[in-house]
């Protein structure tokens, strides 16, 4: 009997202990998966598998200068690109004027079911509108449509966009190594629900909305780090981008702002994350199931029902 009693007695601080860290910790803290973290210094990143996607947008005097790709960077493969492009109309030919900055307000989607799109619009010239879209069965595209079901990979014919990624890297670079030369971001921001429709906030940090990679800076680089995978959820990352370069030939890569959606191992310091609900549960099921089928069901004896509804 006094076994019994111990164990019970065991039972209940274990539980009100699980309960307390759920009242506390969930008023405190997001609710794991539902949040993402924008530049913080709480997200550390670990190890990083394969870029799932990449939408660039670069300046090229000869050749096109928007893409949408299954991996880091555009690669042409025995089997075909594996990427979309487009040269945009009246811009990154041999008859643009490279020099002077033409602003483009972006927009880089991905949708449950769907895929990925990345659209261009022309700000001098509204009506000029580029869509690059991977997958299928989109639901409404702007603009001048370029689609594909699968993009290409050197080991297989078609690759459909449903692998899974956490983060988002955004980036400016101006590698061009010439005075007068630029890539400028500006009225940045980013939206995401999950596949159930519910908002996901952010938890931390912030993104830095507007920033311009000049001649000897390199690339500025901004992260976005999810606890869920954002190959299920609705979001999109849209702005204002404009560059400026010589008209010279070659160097398509120099000046360019490019966004990878990327799988990284990364970790949350500082902040522990409250395990959902169905968690909490799971653990209160494991803790009466250790303690054995008398302290079960003495718990469920009216004698006790009080310290549950209580709690």
């Amino acid at each position: 009997m006094k076994t019994q009693t111990k164990s019970l007695q065991l039972t209940s601080k274990l539980l009100l202990a699980l309960l307390s860290f759920a009242v506390i910790g969930g008023a405190s803290q997001p609710a794991y998966g539902s949040v993402y973290y924008a530049n913080s210094d709480q997200v550390t990143l670990g190890s990083q598998d394969a870029t799932v996607a990449e939408a660039k947008f670069r300046l090229s005097y000869a050749n096109w200068d928007q893409s949408l790709s299954n991996s880091a960077g555009t690669i042409a493969t025995s089997n075909g690109n594996s990427f979309l492009a487009s040269n945009l109309v009246g811009y990154g030919t041999s008859n643009g004027n490279l020099m002077a900055a033409t602003q483009f307000s972006f927009s880089f989607e991905h949708r449950i079911n769907e895929g990925f799109v990345f659209t261009l619009t022309n700000l001098a010239n509204p009506s000029q509108v580029s869509t690059l879209a991977w997958g299928t069965d989109f639901s409404s595209l702007p603009g001048t449509v370029q689609s594909a079901a699968t993009l290409p990979t050197a080991s297989s014919p078609g690759i459909t966009p449903t692998g899974s990624f956490n983060t988002l890297s955004i980036n400016l670079q101006d590698s061009r190594n010439k005075p007068g030369t630029a890539m400028s971001l500006s009225n940045l921001s980013f939206t995401a629900t999950d596949a159930a429709g519910n908002a996901i906030t952010l938890a931390g940090g912030a993104l830095q909305t507007s920033e311009t990679a000049l001649y000897g800076a390199g690339t500025l680089s901004q992260l976005i780090a999810s606890t869920t995978d954002l190959s299920q959820s609705n979001w999109a990352l849209s702005g204002t981008v404009a560059g400026s370069r010589d008209n010279s030939t070659g160097g398509d890569d120099s000046v360019k702002f490019y966004v990878d959606a990327v799988q990284n191992n990364f970790s949350v310091s500082g902040a522990a994350m409250a395990p959902e609900p169905g968690s909490i549960a799971a653990l209160v099921v494991l803790v009466l199931v250790s303690c054995g089928g008398s302290a079960v069901s003495r718990i469920r004896s009216k004698k006790y029902f009080t310290l549950f509804r209580a709690a």
